[in-house]
């Protein structure tokens, strides 16, 4: 199993007008856990890693040149490696006759068997996969918790830890609600779905936590439906809500005020300290009309188009974007280094360091944060709420017909 991913390699030559190189990571995953990371440069260069964006169609040619590799070489029946990858690939930019078949293949557009390869995220939404005929009868035949756990690993294997763990999150709770591991795809049908949001009610669990399952569950259930498992879910979920609603005396003190963003703004911390640095992700995410934790730690220069903010959302894939302002822009400079791969340099300050681990940092830190301003219920995702209850009490529409340029 291969995972394929594109990145960006500045330029360390004094030379200002030296390109950097788009380069492939091909990750293999070898018997016994081990992992092989192996480079490989495209023929694809440019200024920044706004390149990735700028040269999305040929990074995506190149990819799938990568699967096409991976699968002839897997058809062939013989044991190949990263390297054999690398070799290939090399070849087949040079013009060598004995890839022509595979490059010729590359230029159509066909699903990726998912048993081969996974693409890296940035560029996943861009391929469709499919399970290989053998697999597909095999899964038929296998459980949902087995599916389940099967999509964890794959989560895993590709860096998306927290959604990995609601996947087994998940496992777990159906494991409660079925008391055993035996139910198959072949017997799975709404009669399910509604009797397991029966059991969660029941079971005093509270309504956004429901809510977590289900919309999980029903995440599982759209892939194996994408994968031809099971046929169209949508009418399983009928009747079932799947939203969070919160109640009408919910605590007020849980949205910030203007008086208290003002305050954590202008907080006095240490330059280049961790508190300054969690403060200003703070305020970047409110700047941009409020983003998670995740999505703030994983931007680089590519999410940004001139003084725009382009962004997937890490939990629900969505694309979103933020006009940045004066603010915005400040904190984006503050932080900006050539050598660092995020705007912020969270992971950067202690390198190995999985994304968990800085988070625990990130709330520790907004903690303190809370506390120097006189409110320790403070947390980081406040920033979200915060703005969404501004821009509630703000008539935009008005702002933009009085206050907008002329066009």
């Amino acid at each position: 199993m291969f995972l394929i991913s594109a990145r960006f390699r500045a330029s360390r030559s004094k030379n200002a007008v030296r390109q950097g190189v788009v380069f492939f990571r091909i990750t293999e995953r070898r018997n016994g856990g081990s992992v092989v990371d192996r480079d490989v440069n495209s023929d694809i260069s440019g200024s920044d890693a706004g390149v990735l964006q700028r040269e999305r169609t040929a990074i995506i040619a190149r990819l799938r040149l990568l699967y096409c590799i991976v699968e002839r070489r897997a058809d062939s029946g013989l044991p190949f490696e990263a390297d054999d990858v690398v070799a290939d690939f090399r070849l087949a930019l040079s013009g060598d006759a004995s890839m022509a078949d595979v490059v010729a293949k590359a230029a159509t557009d066909f699903p990726l068997r998912d048993d081969l390869v996974s693409i890296g995220r940035e560029f996943k939404g861009d391929f469709k996969f499919v399970l290989t005929q053998h697999e597909r009868d095999t899964t038929l035949e296998s459980t949902l918790p087995e599916f389940i756990f099967s999509l964890s690993q794959t989560m895993k294997a590709e860096g998306r830890v927290s959604r990995s763990r609601s996947f087994l999150s998940l496992l777990s709770n159906l494991r409660d609600f079925q008391g055993d591991d035996t139910l198959t795809f072949g017997h799975f049908g709404a009669e399910f779905v509604h009797n397991y949001a029966l059991w969660l009610k029941r079971a005093d669990i509270a309504p956004s936590t429901q809510s977590f399952y289900l919309r999980t569950l029903r995440a599982v259930l759209n892939k194996a439906q994408a994968n031809g498992l099971i046929e169209n879910t949508s009418e399983w979920f009928e009747g079932v809500n799947t939203k969070i609603y919160h109640s009408a005396n919910e605590d007020t003190n849980s949205v910030l005020d203007r008086s208290t963003l003002l305050k954590i703004e202008r907080a006095d911390f240490p330059a280049h300290g961790q508190l300054a640095l969690v403060r200003d992700m703070f305020m970047f995410g409110f700047y941009c009309g409020g983003m998670e934790l995740v999505d703030i730690v994983n931007l680089t220069d590519s999410n940004i188009v001139g003084n725009v903010l382009v962004y997937k959302r890490r939990q629900k894939g969505q694309t979103k974007k933020a006009l940045l302002g004066d603010e915005a822009l400040k904190i984006i400079e503050r932080y900006r280094r050539p050598q660092s791969k995020h705007i912020f340099p969270l992971l950067e300050q202690s390198p190995g360091v999985l994304f968990e681990t800085a988070r625990n940092y990130v709330y520790q830190s907004i903690k303190a944060i809370g506390q120097t301003i006189g409110l320790p219920s403070l947390t980081f995702s406040m920033n979200i709420g915060a703005y969404n209850s501004m821009a509630a009490g703000i008539n935009i529409s008005e702002m933009m017909l009085r206050n907008c340029p002329a066009v």
